[in-house]
């Protein structure tokens, strides 16, 4: 380079370096400059990065700005690695090797400069072709990349202040925009006032909306044109005596919106310093007519609630967390006996005393319980409550937690009433449901039940109990002379005799109608039979006398051992039943100890289960309706007829013969169904056949027991079928037992004088072997007289029983009535009946019971039979 464009070249550098303000710009002109003064055609401007390098053949620099290569401008601002040698070694121009060493891989670059740039990096200059220079460059320049290292420091410098001014102008536009934003998005009314003009400096929108206004015409109005309450000087003083204090005070305003309407307003107004001038009032108004009518209508709610809690039935105590009394209605301060001033403050204990009522310890606290569980709990039942004057209140209560908003449990309400009436009608109501309301004694059931647990108990600790089963002799006497009413009361009367004879640990119970049951706990069968014979005796020996008249009753007991082999309770009651049965059988007054051995009580359990079978075989309709011819003997106009025989089916379909099952129906008042089934079966069958048959249809004997001629509902009966079947009722003949007949003449007369009047006949059955036979013979309207069959069979080789027979029939025949002879089993039977002049014959010699419904569809009929009546069948 020549020496005269040196001074020009310095000059231009000082020029450019003089006139940037930014480090970048500031290496952009300068490179543009050297490249323009020395002819190379790339310059580089690079900045130590590593200081201290780990590779001494290589050093990181900051690629600043680069010129002259678009190559380049991928690496600009980035960290680079460059030889050493080229960088910073001693030599002012670089080897091609050096060049070539590059990681820019710049392979046309052939020569390169070197200028030091002090305290900051270095610039190197580029070029193809090897540089021609006159004057070292690092020399020439050095004073100018001194000044550049300055400029570069400067630039740097007003780069960092100029952003600090930057930010400094966005954060105060930031905040004040957040500011802006803050107060425009409040929900109160904010205002900026100038305490000595009393005017509005800035407000939100809020408020602008809040009053009214727009924003010209709010900033023209002062603080009292809005307060219509507060007068100038006393809203100075305010804002002057905020400021003096510096904290924030409470003010409340009705403010005036510019349509004259008015609002209640709740002000917090506080001072806002300013820096380098006077502070200014900051208030924040919020609109409280909403919340005045929400608190009015809380006010209004809290009352009702108060009125209602004070006006309800329930007595209401409510606590804190840790059980401290906060309230409690009139009706708590009844129940406890406490006044709210009393107890307010103090522990739940204080005035909620509750204790069980069957262990009396003390209840479980409900406050704990309902805290520990976390929701509503109920006291145990037969909870009762001690009042202050030692009162016993039984209550039902319910405790629950009183939450806030968030869930929070911050207390509990106790709710409970006063139950003694209801409880006082539940004892009473299960005492009636377990007693018998007329003797005050233990009802059927209850006694079952502790029966059944006495059982239990002997099975399972070995233990030793007795069962007394009590019936009255003699008690229907009373019942049917003097009425139910007298009865009744010397059932109670001996209720109370019984009760004072056992133990307050036995129970006496009263089973139903008169007959009465015992249970003894841990007693043996000696200690058993003494108190059965006790109460034996003492019932015989009591004397009830009503309306001047005096009457005896006794008692057949009978005794059940309880013991480990007792297997339930219906077999103790039925052996208890059979043994009082037993006594009764045996003479009555008396006790009989059942005994697993004793023939006539299994007798009489199996009539009992008889009786299940009957009934069950009535259910399922397992009877069946059998005729045995009864057959002319002599030469008459009758061609005889049939008896009604009743037969029983087993669940397999096997026929069972009367003499099994009637003595069980008999016993056990059974007869009079049966007797009925008989009668409608019989009527019906008589009706199919003549609608079925036009010839005459057949007549039939039907048996009356005992009993259903006691029943005064028989003849209604018997009407009743006559009108539904619609038949003759001279086809029916019905049989009365001679015994039966006399045990109740007066009812057994009325019924067949009642019947006879209709057209039914009737026979008396079983002559002979009653006592009174002949004397009652004359007052008993009958058609027939029935020789009793055990005078029949065997009167061909007893002579007596052949005058029996033929005493009788001479008999009917003189009174106008024609005789029957039972049990006509052989043919020479017949024949000597015949001879005796015996009308009608029935037995196995002239026929055999068949079931009705196979001699109705028999091929001959019923009719044919009558010619040949005397002739057995094949059947």
């Amino acid at each position: 380079m020549k020496q005269e464009r040196i001074l020009t070249i310095l000059y231009d550098l000082a020029l450019v370096i003089g006139s940037a303000d930014h480090v970048d710009a500031l290496l952009m002109k300068v490179l543009q400059r050297l490249i323009f003064h020395t002819g190379y055609p790339c310059g580089l401007a690079l900045q130590w990065y590593d200081d201290e390098p780990e590779d001494e053949e290589y050093r990181r620099v900051l690629l600043q700005t680069g010129i002259g290569d678009h190559r380049l401008n991928t690496f600009l601002g980035k960290s680079v690695r460059f030889p050493t040698k080229l960088v910073a070694g001693e030599a002012d121009e670089i080897s091609i090797e050096d060049i070539q060493q590059l990681p820019l891989k710049q392979d046309h670059y052939r020569s390169a400069l070197r200028l030091p740039v002090p305290g900051y990096g270095v610039v190197l200059l580029l070029t193809p072709v090897v540089a021609q220079s006159e004057a070292p460059f690092t020399e020439i320049f050095k004073p100018v990349l001194a000044n550049l290292a300055k400029a570069i420091v400067l630039c740097e410098r007003n780069e960092a202040y100029t952003k600090d001014l930057i930010a400094d102008r966005d954060a105060a536009r930031f905040s004040n925009e957040r500011f802006r934003r803050a107060m425009d998005s409040a929900q109160d009314a904010i205002y900026l006032i100038d305490p000595e003009t009393m005017r509005f400096i800035d407000f939100n929108r809020q408020a602008s909306e809040t009053l009214g206004y727009t924003s010209a015409e709010l900033c023209r109005l002062h603080v009292h044109d809005i307060m219509v309450d507060v007068g100038r000087d006393q809203l100075t003083n305010f804002f002057k005596r905020t400021i003096r204090e510096g904290h924030t005070r409470f003010l409340s305003s009705h403010h005036r919106r510019k349509d004259g309407t008015a609002f209640s307003a709740e002000i917090h107004v506080d001072a806002l310093e300013q820096v380098g001038s006077e502070p200014v009032i900051i208030a924040v108004a919020r609109d409280i007519e909403e919340r005045k009518g929400y608190e009015e209508a809380l006010f209004e709610e809290k009352e009702r609630a108060l009125v209602t809690l004070q006006s309800i039935g329930d007595a209401v105590i409510t606590t804190d967390r840790d059980g401290i009394i906060t309230y409690m209605n009139p009706v708590a301060e009844t129940l406890t006996g406490y006044t709210i001033e009393e107890v307010k403050d103090k522990s739940l204990e204080k005035a909620f005393q509750v204790i069980d009522e069957i262990s009396r310890s003390p209840a479980i606290n409900p406050v704990d319980a309902c805290l520990s569980r976390s929701e509503v709990i109920s006291l145990a039942h037969h909870s009762l409550l001690i009042s202050r004057d030692g009162r016993e209140i039984a209550i039902e209560d319910s405790a629950a937690p009183i939450r806030q908003r968030d869930g929070t449990i911050i207390g509990v309400v106790i709710v409970f009433h006063d139950v003694s009436r209801a409880r006082e009608l539940a004892h009473k109501l299960t005492w009636q449901a377990s007693h018998d309301s007329m003797t005050g004694l233990v009802n059927r059931a209850e006694f079952e039940r502790r029966l059944r647990q006495t059982v239990d108990q002997a099975q399972q600790e070995k233990d030793h109990h007795a069962l007394l089963y009590i019936d009255l002799d003699q008690f229907k006497i009373v019942n049917d002379t003097c009425g139910h009413v007298a009865g009744d009361e010397l059932l109670k009367q001996l209720a109370v005799l019984m009760r004072e004879l056992v133990r307050e640990s036995d129970t006496l119970a009263r089973l139903g109608g008169d007959e009465f049951g015992v249970l003894l706990s841990n007693c043996d069968r000696s200690h058993a039979l003494r108190v059965a014979n006790l109460l034996r005796e003492r019932i015989k020996d009591h004397r009830f006398v009503w309306q001047d008249r005096v009457f005896e009753v006794g008692a057949s007991i009978g005794i059940v051992e309880i013991n480990e082999i007792s297997s339930d309770i219906s077999q103790v009651l039925s052996q208890a039943d059979m043994a009082c049965y037993a006594a009764k059988d045996d003479g009555r007054n008396r006790v009989h100890v059942f005994e697993l051995n004793d023939d006539a009580l299994m007798r009489r359990h199996s009539e009992m289960l008889w009786v299940s079978k009957i009934t069950e075989a009535m259910e399922h309709e397992r009877f069946v309706l059998y005729w045995q011819a009864i057959s002319p003997l002599q030469e008459t106009e009758s061609a005889g007829w049939y008896e009604a025989l009743i037969r029983m089916r087993d669940e397999h379909g096997h026929l069972i013969m009367p003499g099994a099952f009637i003595p069980a129906a008999e016993r056990y008042n059974l007869m009079p169904t049966l007797d009925r089934w008989v009668i409608q079966q019989t009527f019906h069958t008589c009706s199919e056949y003549c609608h079925a048959h036009t010839a005459e249809s057949p007549e039939i004997s039907i048996n009356l027991s005992g009993a259903s001629i006691n029943d005064e509902s028989t003849s209604d009966y018997i009407l009743e079928q006559l009108q539904a079947f619609d038949i003759d009722p001279e086809q029916i003949c019905f049989e009365i037992t001679e015994t039966a007949a006399i045990s109740n003449l007066t009812r057994a007369y009325r019924l067949i004088h009642d019947l006879k009047a209709m057209g039914f006949r009737f026979a008396l059955d079983d002559f002979g072997s009653g006592v009174s036979s002949f004397t009652y013979l004359k007052n008993l309207p009958v058609d027939y007289l029935k020789i009793d069959g055990s005078f029949v069979k065997d009167m061909l080789s007893d002579p007596v029983d052949e005058s029996m027979v033929e005493m009788i029939n001479q008999i009917g025949h003189v009174m106008g009535l024609e005789t029957i002879a039972e049990y006509a089993e052989s043919d020479e039977i017949v024949e000597r009946l015949k001879i005796l002049g015996i009308d009608f014959a029935q037995g196995f010699a002239l026929h055999k019971p068949m079931d009705v419904g196979l001699m109705l569809s028999a091929e001959n009929g019923l009719i044919k039979r009558r010619n040949s009546a005397a002739a057995p069948p094949e059947s």
